[in-house]
């Protein structure tokens, strides 16, 4: 655990953030909340292009009262772990379907994931109750954010090992 700072909930946005990720949006969504309450981790690598976007955007969500705390650069697994379970929630906001090592590892270890974007995605966490869908928006991922409080804290999945978590996962 990384020692964040007590009495808010935190946020992550982790492992190689690029577009697809769409980083800018979860942090406007987060400047609609009440920004005291929440603080937002951004580990990991981010592109040029993504960081020259979210850099505006995170000044504006400290300046209104939100915590931000960053890891940058490759992240190797120990400090991934850290970081993960540092959080309460993670915003996987994708754009496009593909895999995400960073949902399964939060049902894992009890980080709470909000699920935006592709439906894929979506229909793996359906029968989680430690889990929240939201449409790929600022609206959205708002919502999803305001629900948190009610759920928290997220508990993690009980398996006896990799294949058990598998099963679980897909079976649901």
């Amino acid at each position: 655990m990384l020692g964040l700072e007590s009495g808010r909930i935190w946020v992550g946005i982790l492992g190689h953030i690029s577009e697809r990720k769409n980083p800018d949006l979860i942090i406007r969504a987060m400047l609609g909340l009440q920004c005291g309450e929440f603080g937002l981790m951004v580990a990991g690598s981010m592109t040029q292009v993504v960081a020259d976007k979210c850099e505006p955007l995170l000044r504006a969500f400290q300046d209104q009262g939100g915590a931000v705390v960053r890891i940058d650069g490759y992240l190797d697994n120990e400090t991934f772990d850290r970081a993960l379970e540092s959080v309460d929630v993670t915003v996987i906001a994708h754009s496009n379907e593909g895999a995400s090592g960073i949902l399964g590892r939060s049902l894992a270890v009890g980080v709470l994931p909000i699920v935006a974007g592709p439906p894929g995605l979506k229909r793996y966490i359906r029968n989680f109750p430690a889990s929240l869908t939201a449409p790929l928006s600022i609206e959205g991922i708002r919502e999803a954010l305001l629900k948190v409080k009610s759920i928290l804290p997220a508990q993690p999945i009980e398996v006896s090992g990799a294949d058990d978590f598998f099963e679980q996962l897909i079976a649901r």
